[in-house]
């Protein structure tokens, strides 16, 4: 089965060509830019073999390399940081011009411990949470059902006026 997908910017397409293998799982690969084709067998106790193909041969690959289901994750974690940094970068382009406010999500606060849908900060005030820092991890681009925390510092832009409506929001309800 081919799937096609865009990347973040919409301009680069790659063609994602899936393939069942019996008895082992599922493999994905795709040819890319500068002709090599590189593919990822997703083994069906959640290992994966990183195939990196040389010639014409779809079943020879030239180089292997077997990982277990959390270095798996691990190098997704490292390849998806390359979309995060590219978003927020973006999300800099775009606020370049608009005030940026880093707030300390207290105890006592009354969205301690809600999402950050339950606030309606955008439909209410008109800004946005663009990341949450959480002791030492960043969170960007959190998702309306991400659950703010005490002790969290979220990083907000919107118009002076909003992120003042924003504080008292998230503080007083």
């Amino acid at each position: 089965m081919a799937l096609t997908e865009s990347t973040d910017s919409g301009a680069d397409v790659v063609e994602l060509r899936e393939t069942v293998v019996p008895g082992v799982g599922a493999q994905v690969d795709f040819t890319a830019e500068d002709g090599a084709r590189v593919g990822v067998l997703s083994h069906r106790d959640g290992s994966k073999t990183l195939l990196l193909f040389a010639g014409d041969d779809p079943d020879a690959p030239q180089a292997t390399a077997r990982l277990t289901a959390a270095e798996g994750e691990m190098l997704a974690g490292i390849l998806g940081l390359q979309s995060a940094t590219r978003h927020l970068i973006q999300v800099a382009e775009t606020a370049a011009n608009l005030p940026v406010r880093w707030v300390d999500v207290e105890p006592q606060w009354e969205f301690a411990d809600k999402t950050i849908g339950d606030s309606e900060l955008r439909r209410r005030t008109g800004t946005t949470i663009v990341a949450v820092i959480r002791g030492d991890e960043t969170i960007t681009a959190p998702r309306p059902d991400f659950r703010l925390q005490a002790g969290d510092t979220a990083v907000l832009i919107g118009t002076e006026d909003g992120l003042e409506h924003a504080v008292r929001r998230l503080r007083d309800g």
